[in-house]
This record gives structure tokens, sequence and C-alpha cells, in this order.
């Protein structure tokens, strides 16, 4: 019995370290965020529980985001006129993943976000 009770113990040590093994890899960095482009889909959910984006400035967001976010001219995510920057956070998740997920960031006429979401292409 107390052989059993010793393997139980080791077995639950070793999954919450390889829990929190995993856990750690989605957490937000910015260095990550550009470093690993692919890998922005995994992270995003830390990013935006971690972070407060509405109210930061233009200048903030691309400190945090990095200068990649492209103007939203891209068809059901918005259009040219919009105040806004796309992030790639590339394919959407799901088993039969044909199109592309973006972080999409809009600004107010003062240049702070006003609202975000998530979107495909």
């Amino acid at each position: 019995m107390k052989r059993f009770v010793f393997y139980l113990s080791i077995s639950i040590v070793a999954l919450g370290g390889i829990y929190l093994l995993f856990e750690k890899q989605n957490d937000f960095s910015t260095e990550k965020w550009i470093a690993q482009p692919i890998e922005r889909g995994k992270i995003v959910d830390d990013l935006l529980t971690s972070y407060q984006l509405v109210g930061m400035s233009k200048q903030e967001i691309v400190e945090l985001l990095g200068p990649d976010g492209e103007p939203t001219d891209l068809g059901p995510i918005g259009n040219r006129s919009d105040n806004a920057l796309a992030y790639n956070l590339g394919a959407e998740p799901g088993f039969f993943s044909m199109d592309d997920a973006w972080l999409v960031i809009y600004f107010d006429i003062d240049n702070r976000v006003s609202a975000y979401k998530l979107a495909t292409d």
C-alpha cells in the first residue's frame, strides 16, 4: 500500500510539472510575439487577459506587439477607412483550418484603443 501511495504521489507531481511546463509555453511576451509569429494564436489569450488594451495608445500597442500590424483592408475584418491594426495569428483553430485568425485593434480619433476583436478572414 505504501508503494502505491508513493508511485501515485510521484505521478501527480510529474503530471503537475508537465502541465506547468506546457502552460508556461503559452504565456505572452513581446519577444515571443515578435520572434515567433506562428505561435501568436497560442499566446493571444494570455495577452488579452494580462493587458488592458482599451485605452492604450497606438504607440504603446506598436511597442507591445511590434510594427507588423497591417491596415485592415483584409475583407471581412475591416476596411481601409478603419483606424485599426490587424495582427495575424496564423491558421484559425480547428481541424479544417482554411482561414487565418487575426487580432484586430481599433483606435479612436485620439489614437487610443477603443475596441479589439478576434476575427477570421
